[in-house]
Formats: structure tokens, C-alpha cells, sequence
């Protein structure tokens, strides 16, 4: 814990500092909060959105087929089809605008 001001105090482990390429010295500054450097999937989505809805899911979206056993596809693919229909649904309904998923 550092201390710069009697009432201003931090530690080191929750600031980062990542140098981009390009730029120059006027276009330094300090960000507040959290930033994600991950490129968007298609060009029209907003790289830059003000007060976001965040969702962070500690699972993947994927369904979980039964490994190792003889099944008929079609009731498979159906079940999954259903699965991820749900799964989308009640993100949806959560509204986020940007939703971070583990992989």
C-alpha cells in the first residue's frame, strides 16, 4: 500500500500500464475503470460505449454432449438447438451490451 496523499491511498497490484503503439505525449491519459482490448467480431459493432450493461459468464455457451455412447444425431442436434436457443434467450432478456464469456 502506497501512500500519496494523507487521504489518497492505493496499491500497485490494481493499476496496470499498458503501452500502445503509436500516439504521442498529448495523447496520454488515465482511464477509470476497466478496458478490454479484444477486437470485434464484425465491423459494424460499437468499439466504444458509454455506461455498458456487462454480462460475464463463468461458463462457455456450448451444449454438453454425452461422450463415448451410440445416439441418434437428430434428437442430439434438436436437444442442443433447444439448449442454446434457451441459453440465448435468458441472456437477452438480461439485456448487456457487452457480455464476456469463458472460454
Amino acid at each position: 500500500m502506497y501512500c500519496i496523499d494523507s487521504h489518497l491511498r492505493f496499491s500497485f497490484s490494481y493499476v496496470q500500464i499498458k503501452k500502445l503503439p503509436g500516439g504521442c505525449l498529448d495523447t496520454i491519459r488515465r482511464i477509470s475503470g476497466v478496458v478490454c482490448s479484444k477486437n470485434v467480431t464484425h465491423r459494424a459493432m460499437m468499439t466504444n460505449i458509454e455506461k455498458p450493461r456487462v454480462l460475464v459468464l463463468r461458463c462457455a455457451v456450448v451444449y454438453q454432449r454425452v461422450e463415448g455412447r451410440m445416439l441418434n444425431l437428430e434428437p442430439v442436434m434438436m436437444q442442443e438447438k433447444e439448449y442454446l436457443k434457451n441459453v440465448v434467450a435468458r441472456i437477452a432478456a438480461l439485456k448487456p451490451n457487452v457480455v464476456i464469456v469463458h472460454k
